[in-house]
């Protein structure tokens, strides 16, 4: 080899050792970007703190609960949320997270909380269904309590006989306020639990 090629390698060499020298330093300037996942968490548990029977038999005029409701945030920062509760019945379509598709009931209770990033918020609600009427086939759901507010409804449901009952939707449904459009965004995070009412 001539005093060219050695020339060469002295200066690939040197090259090669300085970087390996200089990179946990430029590590230290140069923060190295870690891709995390941001999300939030919805969970909705039973009396116990574990997830509810479904269907949950509900007699008319009878308090249920404590039911649990907690939202987390991993979403990188502070973020504003919203919490609607709504009741359907078995006929109108729940939320499809495939097609990006929200709850078509309106929320009869709401609640709504700041939360830092990496925090759980956690409340609970109790319900009565306070005034419902019962025929062979067919049931009338007019009135439900929340956490002592009483609420109008007016929803129907027709004897399941598959299942055996008249079966209504209770529902929380989680958004997000966005600083953009300046309101709350409901996305598809929900959780939900089918009612058995009887009288």
């Amino acid at each position: 080899m001539n005093l060219e090629g050695y020339r060469d390698l002295f200066l690939v060499g040197g090259l090669t050792a300085v970087l390996i020298v200089a990179l946990p330093g430029l590590s230290v300037v140069v923060p190295i970007q870690r891709s995390q996942e941001r999300y939030s968490e919805l969970w909705l548990l039973g009396p116990e703190r574990i997830p509810p029977n479904s269907p949950l038999n509900v007699t008319a005029e009878v308090a249920q609960g404590p039911i649990h409701i907690s939202v987390g945030n991993y979403m990188g920062s502070s973020m504003l949320y919203t919490v609607h509760v709504k009741l359907s019945n078995h006929t109108q379509p729940t939320p499809n997270t495939a097609n990006a598709e929200v709850d078509s009931a309106s929320p009869m209770y709401e609640f709504q909380f700041l939360l830092a990033d990496r925090e759980t918020w956690e409340t609970s609600l109790t319900f009565i269904i306070e005034d419902a009427s019962f025929e062979e086939d067919y049931s009338s759901v007019s009135r439900i309590s929340i956490n002592d507010y009483s609420f109008s409804v007016d929803l129907d449901s027709s004897w399941d006989t598959q299942h055996k009952g008249f079966y209504y939707h209770l529902l929380v449904e989680l958004g997000t306020y966005s600083e953009n459009l300046h309101n709350f965004q409901h996305h598809t995070l929900f959780a939900g639990i089918w009612l058995n009412v009887t009288g």
